[in-house]
């Protein structure tokens, strides 16, 4: 996730080209290796992943097997403005596989001239008293420039759209909230409005597509995969409904046969 509003380096992160350069840095098959592996761990090139309403397949900063092109990073930043790069100040969880996903974004940046200087922060710092309740003049007094959330819908299925990318990236939310990097643009809120008023799923998810499609021109952030998570449950088990939100079943769905 990007600060969009910090005022480091110039206001680097507020150029849409430093932005888009950043896009081809990271290797995402081995943020992956991280979390399990290629059998879990599904590279994303974009805000809906698969699944969702609204989910069309793109990317529009193709790397070699997702695993970066430093090369092209480089020369997008020097056609930016930023030939020998940039510092960032990374805010990374202390907790779980958060520090060594920051040793590699650290390094994957660094390979394309690219400092990255980590904060370690607690899990909770996302909630109400720290990131997630920040305001725009938190943003731009530019205590950090990037940070690695994760997220995961409430629900799965019809009206999915909604349950990621509004609460991420729609600017029009009023502070406090999840759009954590303060990224705002006039066309994403109002594809955002025409989905949520939408009369059909196919209407929604065309423009939850759309919507997808503006952020990701704009570069407001990095994805790097989509997670499955390995649960077990005896034969028994029956009507074993994945909640996503607590990451396990539906406790008050299931049946067991003797």
């Amino acid at each position: 996730m990007f600060n969009v509003l910090s005022p480091n380096n110039g206001v680097a992160l507020g150029n849409v080209k430093v932005r888009q350069a950043l896009e081809y840095a990271i290797d995402k098959v081995a943020i992956g290796k991280i979390y399990g592996g290629a059998s879990l761990n599904e590279p994303l090139n974009q805000v809906i992943g698969p699944g969702a309403e609204g989910y069309v397949a793109f990317n529009l900063y193709p790397t070699p097997n997702n695993q970066g092109d430093p090369g092209k990073c480089k020369s997008l930043l020097k056609a930016a403005g930023y030939p020998n790069g940039i510092t960032l100040k990374d805010y990374y969880r202390n907790s779980g596989n958060h520090p060594a996903e920051f040793q590699e974004v650290q390094s994957d940046f660094q390979k394309c001239g690219v400092t990255v200087v980590g904060t370690p922060i607690a899990n909770g710092y996302y909630g109400a008293s720290g990131i997630g309740s920040t305001s725009p003049d938190t943003l731009k007094a530019g205590k950090w420039d990037i940070t690695e959330p994760g997220w995961i819908p409430d629900w799965f299925g019809p009206t999915n759209g909604r349950a990621t990318l509004p609460d991420l990236f729609d600017g029009a939310l009023s502070f406090p909230g999840t759009d954590w990097g303060g990224y705002d643009d006039q066309a994403v809120d109002q594809l955002v409005n025409q989905a949520e008023s939408a009369l059909t799923i196919s209407a929604a998810a065309s423009l939850w597509h759309q919507a997808d499609l503006q952020i990701m021109k704009d570069a407001a952030f990095i994805p790097y995969q989509t997670q499955l998570t390995p649960i077990f449950r005896s034969s028994r088990v029956h009507n074993a409904i994945f909640a996503p939100f607590s990451e396990g079943y539906d406790y008050t769905q299931i049946w067991v046969t003797s």
